[in-house]
């Protein structure tokens, strides 16, 4: 019963083998057997006529925006170093804030006492 399962098992893989090489080999005929189309040339082509709806339309000139920024006075400015930058980003990051205060509320409860 066995043999019989296993010479199945190898007849279904050598049909199914066979099935594809057939069926790749006439799909690669079809493909080689296909003949580029040629590219038009330009100057045969037609140019489709365009109407001109409005051509004397002229859209209205409407005033820029300011160019202010929302809580930024542009006449009190001053030039930061790389260095002054980092600092102020850091010192303003609440969630650097709250990461090290639980931090330290964590090391406290576990009895180790931060200097400050």
């Amino acid at each position: 019963m066995q043999n019989w399962s296993l010479a199945l098992t190898f007849l279904r893989r050598i049909v199914y083998s066979l099935l594809a090489v057939v069926l790749l080999t006439g799909v690669t005929q079809r493909v080689l057997a296909q003949q580029p189309a040629e590219s038009p040339d330009p100057s045969e082509m037609k140019q489709l006529p365009v109407p001109s709806v409005a051509p004397e339309y002229r859209g209205q000139q409407k005033p820029l925006p300011e160019l202010r920024r929302v809580g930024v006075d542009m006449t009190q400015q001053h030039p930061l170093s790389l260095r002054e930058a980092l600092a102020m980003a850091l010192d303003n990051n609440k969630d650097i804030e709250v990461a090290i205060q639980c931090r330290n509320e964590s090391l406290v409860k576990r009895g180790i006492t931060i200097p400050d």
